[in-house]
């Protein structure tokens, strides 16, 4: 990004945002010009594991391809903890059709069922 903000002539900076995992910490190294990266680690390892869980959702056909492509991680963290999921999380995981209101109660879809049986395998392997 070439920039002159604050500066009184134009530098260049690079920004390098979401791209883990697909470019490895060594590789970040060999572009000129940066001088430090920080990769979480944690963050890695969620994202591959959000992948794959995305992958097998499509793959075995859980739910429909175009809402399987608008889960976020964010929506498979709040199915694994149903239990204490805030009123957006829940209007979330319903307009997904991965949950359902009966008798003011909230109750997993078979869809809804069916990807935390795959979150639950990932989690726990």
């Amino acid at each position: 990004m070439k920039t002159t903000r604050g500066k009184l002539y134009p530098t260049i900076t690079l920004l390098i945002a979401s791209l883990k995992p697909y470019f490895k910490e060594e590789k970040l190294r060999n572009i000129k010009g940066i001088k430090e990266i920080k990769i979480e680690e944690k963050e890695i390892i969620e994202e591959e594991i959000f992948l794959k869980i995305k992958e097998e959702i499509i793959k075995n056909k859980i739910i429909p391809i175009d809402k399987a492509r608008k889960i976020r991680i964010e929506d498979l963290k709040a199915l694994n903890n149903i239990e204490n999921i805030s009123k957006e999380e829940e209007e979330r995981l319903k307009e997904l059709g991965l949950i359902r209101y009966i008798g003011g109660k909230i109750i997993l879809t078979n869809s809804g069922k069916g990807i935390l049986k795959v979150i639950r395998k990932y989690l726990n392997s």
